[in-house]
């Protein structure tokens, strides 16, 4: 009785390594490759520092950062800050920005950009956080290329780009305390 057990034992896995599903196989695999890195989605921190509308096409001039949150920052931080009395980021997150190169990338045409904070024209309580308010690209544009002196600056706040296709796609602002 126990040699038919082992014998059906070994038929048994016999068969399941030879099945196509579990074999074995010497042919290379196909793996999924991008053939143009443009087609890419791709995610990019920066900053904004212009906006121009060249031929019915927004561009945009940013300048590339690093992105840091939670322990990734803290690690960042303790290598870049060595200050004993200090050993976490003091807002839970961190930049690096050691190459200030700047690019210039176009938009798409149904671009979406949301915003967490900016002066509100003819509101009372000027700049409020609203998370993920929708603004228009030309409202955006405007922001960017204000030169109030006074209020917010949403030049200074980072901004998370996707990027399809080679074009921004969507631009979340970073709310930055």
């Amino acid at each position: 009785m126990r040699k038919i057990a082992v014998s059906v034992a070994l038929i048994a896995t016999l068969i399941y390594l030879t099945t196509s599903a579990h074999a074995p196989s010497h042919e290379a695999k196909a793996q999924p490759a991008v053939t143009n890195p443009v087609d890419a989605v791709k995610q990019e921190t920066a900053y904004v520092e212009r906006m121009d509308k060249q031929d019915g096409q927004w561009k945009m001039t940013i300048d590339p950062i690093d992105w840091y949150e939670g322990d990734a920052a803290t690690k960042i931080f303790r290598e870049r800050e060595p200050d004993p009395e200090v050993t976490e980021p003091p807002d839970g997150y961190y930049i690096v920005n050691d190459d200030l190169t700047q690019q210039t990338i176009t938009l798409a045409d149904n671009v979406a950009v949301l915003m967490q904070i900016y002066d509100h024209e003819n509101a009372d309580e000027g700049a409020t956080v609203v998370p993920d308010e929708p603004i228009t690209i030309e409202k955006y544009s405007e922001l960017i290329g204000s030169t109030k002196e006074d209020g917010i600056h949403i030049k200074d706040f980072p901004y998370h780009l996707t990027i399809e296709n080679g074009k921004v796609v969507k631009i979340v602002q970073q709310y930055v305390p």
